[in-house]
Formats: C-alpha cells, sequence, structure tokens
C-alpha cells in the first residue's frame, strides 16, 4: 500500500489540501499529514486551522512513497521556506520517487530546482526534461475539485 505525507502550512488552500487528503483516505490510502509550522495547528488561507497527525521532525522519510503539497498563498511560500521539506523533495526527484504539487505549489519544486525549465502559462505547469523523459507535472484545482464531487456522487461505485 502506498503511504503519501502530505505537507501543511500556515496559508495553505484548504480545498487543494483537503479535498485530496478525504479521497485518499476513502481509498485505504494511508496518508499522514505534516506540519511545517512547528505546532501541530495549521492556519489555512481561509483561517479554517487544522491539526497535522504530526510534525515534519517526526517524518520518517524512508516509509514515504509520495510527498503530497498544496498550493495556496502564503501556504506554498511557507512551504518553500521549509529547508527540512525542501531537502527530501530534491532527495525524492534524485531516487524518481513521487511528488505531488497542486496550484501555486509546483513553484516550491523549481525553487528547488528539480524542475530544468519553467513553462509559464494560464494552466501553471512545469515541464521537466530529465534523462531524456518529459512529464508534465500541474494539477488545475478545478479537476480536483470536480473529480472530488463526483467520486462523493458515485461512492457506490467506487466502494471497496
Amino acid at each position: 500500500m502506498s503511504k503519501v505525507y502530505a505537507f501543511l502550512a500556515d496559508g495553505f488552500e484548504e480545498v487543494e489540501a483537503l479535498a485530496v487528503i478525504d479521497v485518499l483516505r476513502r481509498a485505504d490510502v494511508d496518508v499522514t499529514t505534516f506540519s511545517v509550522m512547528n505546532r501541530f495547528e495549521v492556519n489555512g488561507s481561509h483561517n479554517i486551522i487544522i491539526k497535522a497527525d504530526k510534525l515534519i521532525e517526526e517524518a520518517d522519510w524512508s516509509e514515504a512513497d509520495v510527498l503530497f503539497l498544496p498550493g495556496g498563498m502564503p501556504g506554498t511560500l511557507n512551504l518553500g521556506a521549509c529547508s527540512r521539506l525542501t531537502d527530501q523533495i530534491k532527495q525524492f526527484f534524485k531516487e524518481g520517487k513521487r511528488i505531488a504539487a497542486i496550484c501555486a505549489a509546483p513553484s516550491v519544486l523549481g525553487r528547488c530546482r528539480t524542475c530544468e525549465r519553467r513553462c509559464s502559462n494560464r494552466r501553471n505547469h512545469y515541464d521537466c526534461k530529465r534523462n531524456g523523459i518529459r512529464c508534465r507535472s500541474w494539477i488545475r484545482a478545478c479537476k480536483i475539485i470536480s473529480w472530488t464531487r463526483n467520486f462523493r456522487r458515485n461512492k457506490r461505485k467506487y466502494s471497496v
């Protein structure tokens, strides 16, 4: 089973974080939320306070299969300012492990220099070229929201 580490910082976008976490947990994916703020309570961009499962200092990086970064401002800037997180993003990228970032959060990947060039357009995506492989790491929040709504409407169809 995959283990996802989701990172929260003050100013994170609540829907981008919680919709993804909710859907993954409903699908029995092991998701652990981590605060990068040196406290368990993290304040979202719309003043919704969420209690993280753990502090980033408690992360056992060898257990994680995916690092997940929600967008939001100034949450994305706060994630990018966390050296423990950015160091692990670089390590995951070197090892070819998965990193998921929504909306503004791919900018953290850019600041970590995981992407060799940035393509700026309305969709805010990054094209990465490494070892001859091209990947696009962008997800629009509206797709996540609509997918989550469809999942909830059809939960019988997706139930295990």
